[in-house]
């Protein structure tokens, strides 16, 4: 058996059904306080994103879209219809924010998911997981919520400034787990 550690918009809709693992928007967190006895006994995944890029996909599946500007919508600190669609009856305290992709793998700055697969290269990854880990055939990945086809129509929302502003917030998991911000990563 596998816990799934679904981080919101990091293509964890396109991972579950191909592999047919449940994935509940529930940080390891959660598993640690209220499921401990399966965390012990199950291999533990989870897939992460380039922040920028999970933020400017939350943008885009948000209302906020219709009303704000990308830059207005990150100066007002990312509001998120979050609290009501995705939360769940008895989530611990300290439940994460949805953009703190960090929050949702790690507890007091220690990775607690044992394999991290990305969302850049999702079909590789699920591949290698499903031969390596499962010892299951790897299933065709079929791409649900496509945001780059989007990102190919409007080029990208993201501006040196708006950059900036987040670093503060995303720079910290970039860094450690890889991700470079600046403009040339993300165009």
């Amino acid at each position: 058996m596998t816990v799934f550690v679904h981080i919101p918009r990091t293509a964890g809709t396109s991972f579950s059904n191909v592999t047919g693992i449940p994935g509940p928007h529930k940080p390891i967190l959660y598993y640690v306080q209220k499921e401990r006895k399966r965390l012990d006994k199950e291999v533990t995944v989870s897939i992460i994103r380039h922040p920028l890029d999970q933020i400017e996909s939350w943008y885009w599946w948000d209302e906020y879209k219709y009303h704000k500007p990308f830059e207005e919508w990150v100066d007002l600190g990312f509001p998120i219809r979050w609290q009501t669609r995705f939360r769940c009856d008895g989530m611990p305290e300290g439940y994460p924010e949805p953009i703190d992709q960090a929050g949702w793998i790690e507890i007091d700055g220690e990775r607690m998911v044992e394999h991290i697969l990305r969302f850049e290269t999702l079909e590789r990854d699920i591949t290698w997981f499903c031969e390596s880990v499962l010892n299951i055939e790897p299933p065709k990945l079929h791409k649900y919520n496509q945001g780059s086809r989007r990102k190919q129509q409007t080029g990208t929302v993201w501006t040196p400034e708006t950059i900036e502003k987040v670093k503060p917030i995303v720079g910290d998991f970039a860094e450690k787990y890889g991700y470079e911000l600046w403009m040339e990563a993300i165009g």
